[in-house]
């Protein structure tokens, strides 16, 4: 799973602004790509449930589900104890 900011352009092209690299959002490993042979996290969707870095890591977290002691470890700086309240 990776979580990405708005970038636009993407594999060497310009893209297209209805695009997910367009905006916010998420990459997660898919079968369909496996099976293609692709990279497992090819494909994108868009999120609204962050909107910058901070909030993108606290998502990350939360749907990794990472652990308090394994996130002040990996993530010292960036983990609030609201996260874990």
């Amino acid at each position: 799973m990776r979580c990405n900011g708005q970038h636009g352009e993407y594999n060497g092209g310009p893209g297209d602004p209805s695009d997910p690299h367009w905006h916010y959002h998420v990459h997660q490993a898919q079968e369909v790509a496996l099976d293609a042979g692709e990279r497992a996290e090819k494909y994108a969707v868009k999120t609204d449930a962050y909107a910058s870095f901070e909030e993108a890591v606290q998502y990350f977290l939360k749907t990794v589900n990472l652990d308090e002691k394994e996130s002040r470890i990996h993530f010292p700086t960036k983990v609030q104890s609201i996260l874990f309240e």
